[in-house]
């Protein structure tokens, strides 16, 4: 089971064999759900599984489409649970969206994020938008990810531009070299002086 933390998926691997197969039957419902009605406004967690953490683990871990996001249907407590939100973030940053405002504006927890995945400085909150070591921090792990075909392009995906951050940063040499690493479109919006600069523009 992909992207599960070892304790979550050792308990798996030993537990009883039917709580797998009742997690991917929810799992199956959930991603029904979603082709019924596009946004899954139709899908209610089933009650007998929706108090438990581990649940909300494999959840958010197995259904990473941008569409999909379960941590949206989790109780307060499960978004508000580091391991559960990393654990979306890791399977797609939009999730982050979805977490408790607590770890949104928390400095450690949404350096982490964007470690795992940038994109995740869309989600967390503006205070972090004008940080530059998150903001650098942000723009590395994406242009990581893109070297190694990590980063997910679709009709719902917006990687993380020099436009999500603060305007200052369009005049950060640093920053701009390695924002136009990950996405082309940072140069579009770069201070103006950069899109003479020969190592900036031959990294896009």
């Amino acid at each position: 089971m992909k992207l599960l933390s070892k304790t979550i998926n050792d308990k798996f691997r030993l537990g009883p064999v039917n709580m797998i197969f009742e997690y991917a039957e929810e799992e199956r419902r959930f991603r029904n759900s979603f082709f019924s009605s596009f946004i899954c406004r139709s899908f209610v967690p089933n009650s007998e599984f929706s108090a438990s953490r581990h649940y909300w683990i494999y959840m958010v871990s197995r259904n990473g489409s941008i569409a999909r996001s379960p941590l949206r249907y989790a109780a307060d407590e499960f978004k508000s649970d580091r391991e559960i939100v990393l654990a979306a973030v890791q399977s797609t940053a939009r999730m982050l969206e979805y977490a408790a405002d607590e770890l949104k504006s928390d400095r450690e927890f949404v350096m982490a994020a964007c470690k795992i995945d940038g994109n995740a400085l869309k989600y967390a909150a503006n205070e972090f938008k004008s940080d530059r070591e998150i903001v650098l921090t942000a723009f590395q792990s994406n242009s990581q990810s893109k070297k190694l075909s990590h980063i997910r392009f679709s009709l719902f995906y917006e990687t993380l531009n020099l436009d999500d951050v603060a305007d200052l940063f369009k005049s950060d040499r640093e920053i701009v070299l390695t924002a136009v690493k990950s996405d082309i479109r940072a140069l579009k919006v770069a201070a103006d002086e950069f899109k003479s600069d020969r190592e900036i523009v031959l990294n896009a």
